[in-house]
């Protein structure tokens, strides 16, 4: 398990309790309703010290913590797997966007030993998104390989 005090952090509130805290909510909403999570999201940041509102909404770890629970990647989501490439439509409708592609890339790329420093596990991140997808990654990290990195280090990330 992890500690709050040695804990990844984003926006200096500990990944790991951000997004287990959601996900322990949103399962017991028994929901996967992205508005849900959005509203869940901003709730758990606030319970747990955040302060901003503009810091606890970003979109990009938001939308990429959603798309790990969604499609079954988080050890406490209780969801089963699916793998994000091949996910049935509705699924994909909910939760496959390009946040959601980065955190299911970087996740395969951790587990195959990629270093977890963002500097270099981004740019491997972008050209699995280019090769995969033929469309341009964005040109830089907004928070959503560090929610992935940090949930990796704190063993939140189911593990095939």
């Amino acid at each position: 398990m992890f500690h709050a005090d040695t804990a990844a952090k984003l926006n200096n509130i500990p990944i790991a309790s951000w997004v287990t805290g959601t996900v322990r909510k949103m399962n017991q909403k028994g929901t996967h309703s992205k508005a849900h999570w959005n509203e869940t999201w901003l709730d758990t940041y606030f319970e747990l010290g955040g302060k901003s509102k503009e810091s606890g909404a970003k979109p990009c770890p938001k939308a990429a913590a959603y798309g790990l629970w969604l499609f079954g990647y988080l050890c406490e989501g209780k969801r089963p797997f699916y793998n994000i490439w091949t996910a049935d439509r509705d699924n994909l409708r909910l939760g496959k966007n390009k946040n959601a592609a980065y955190a299911a890339i970087a996740v395969e790329l951790l587990t195959q030993g990629a270093p977890s420093q963002i500097g270099k596990l981004w740019p491997m991140v972008q050209a699995e998104y280019a090769k995969r997808t033929g469309h341009s990654p964005a040109g830089s990290e907004q928070g959503e390989i560090r929610l992935v990195a940090g949930l990796f280090q704190d063993r939140q990330i189911v593990v095939s």
